[in-house]
């Protein structure tokens, strides 16, 4: 017994075992843990103890726990947690979800609102990574349901190891890890896990993917198969992503306005799988990343685009963004009237991300407005542009506008007639101090 909780027996995963699983967050100082108290997480919260003891260097580890509010028992069981996770050493902290909760969808909603409450307490102690308990059977259910409503290769991957939800860094050691190796660790520490109602709930359609493959596991679609599925089709997403991403850089050209654009022959050249990948990022790229349009979605836009041909006129409004054939090319750029956009200001030198795609800095000292609105003729954004202007004014009237003190235009987008102000497209930057600026 150890602080009263029994150690690891040699029956299941071994050290070096652990210590492989856990390797990826070994430099770091602090982690969070996410424990229910169920026997999976409870499991993690143990392997993480064993490793902590093999490690010349003990990382700080916070447990939370979170009270969703939904069953009487939940208050009970994160206090159990806690006592456990103080015996082994562990910071606790549980977590409310308060407020009203959703008729439907409660299981989605109870889950966002878990990693919200995880992020802003991790955000608080100075914590950069999230442990979770996801194991092979979850990763076998996650890939069925994906299946199931017609994923392609990205979404057939399953889990990832690493992902972000919310600002939240997410590692999941244990996606190879067998439940029932973490129910063991669990019971040699004299310890049972607690079981949630809703796990069994039949209205929940993971449970009901979950007593499914059950059915299918004698046939030899289990969990490690399947597993071994998803790591394969990570293999065909990561190259896909690979020369997709090469294409892209070959033949898209973001302009100074968030315009995106193709060579329409160039891309209908491309294999229909590189197409709909270009395209997305296309839109990912115009709309500073809100666009989420489904794959049905890219792969009807891309057919679309091809039945048109070369010769014939084209325009969609899709995923937050325009697609136009002009002159020859391909163009996407941001949905004019999508969403509010008011006047930004510059109070003297500093920074900003504007509308999620153009980073603005100002070096002077003078009050620097960035308006979405103010007047500006086709004239000006040919002699700003020069040669590389090729936009209906339609794309462009998402474009930011700097004007100075006095209400003079000193910019347009990427073209800035003042020194010391930058305006960049930039809609991969986070406003964070890594966005563009950064060396």
């Amino acid at each position: 017994m150890l602080n009263g909780v029994t150690e690891a027996s040699g029956a299941m995963l071994d050290p070096a075992e652990i210590a492989a699983l856990l390797a990826p967050v070994a430099a770091e100082e602090k982690l969070a843990l996410g424990v229910s108290g169920g026997n999976d997480s409870l499991g993690l919260m143990l392997l993480v103890h064993d490793w902590c003891r093999q490690l010349g260097r003990v990382p700080e580890i916070h447990v939370f726990s979170v009270d969703h509010g939904l069953r009487a028992e939940a208050a009970d069981e994160c206090a159990r947690v806690a006592a456990i996770a103080w015996r082994l050493g562990f910071q606790h902290q549980t977590l409310v979800w308060e407020g009203d909760k959703p008729v439907s969808g409660i299981q989605a909603a109870a889950r966002a609102a878990r990693y919200r409450l995880m992020g802003r307490a991790m955000e608080k102690h100075g914590i950069g990574v999230l442990l979770v308990a996801h194991h092979r059977q979850d990763q076998a259910e996650t890939l069925l349901m994906r299946l199931a409503h017609g994923s392609g290769p990205d979404g057939l991957c399953g889990m990832g190891q690493w992902s972000e939800v919310a600002g939240t860094r997410i590692f999941r050691p244990l996606l190879n890890v067998d439940p029932a190796q973490l129910r063991e660790r669990v019971a040699a520490a004299g310890l049972a896990g607690v079981i949630d109602p809703s796990n069994g709930d039949r209205a929940f359609e993971r449970v009901r993917w979950r007593s499914m493959l059950a059915e299918l596991a004698p046939m030899g679609l289990d969990g490690e198969r399947l597993g071994r599925f998803g790591q394969r089709m990570a293999r065909v997403r990561d190259t896909l992503d690979f020369y997709s991403g090469e294409l892209f850089a070959q033949i898209v050209t973001l302009d100074h306005f968030g315009v995106a654009r193709v060579a329409l022959p160039a891309f209908l050249r491309l294999p229909d799988e590189m197409q709909i990948r270009v395209l997305g990022r296309m839109l990912v790229r115009v709309t500073g990343g809100r666009s989420r349009l489904s794959l049905a979605g890219l792969e009807r836009l891309a057919e679309a685009i091809a039945a048109c041909g070369s010769e014939s006129r084209f325009a969609r409004t899709v995923g937050g963004a325009q697609v136009v054939f002009y002159r020859g090319f391909l163009l996407v750029h941001a949905e004019p009237g999508r969403g509010e956009l008011r006047d930004s200001v510059l109070q003297g030198p500093g920074e900003m991300l504007w509308d999620q795609r153009f980073a603005v800095r100002n070096r002077g000292q003078d009050r620097i407005v960035i308006s979405p609105d103010y007047p500006v003729s086709r004239r000006l954004f040919e002699r700003l542009a020069g040669e590389g202007f090729a936009a209906p004014m339609g794309a462009l009237k998402r474009v930011p506008r700097l004007l100075d003190a006095d209400g003079q235009l000193v910019g347009i987008g990427g073209h800035v007639l003042r020194d010391g102000l930058e305006c960049r497209f930039a809609p991969t930057a986070r406003g964070d101090g890594s966005g563009p600026w950064a060396p």
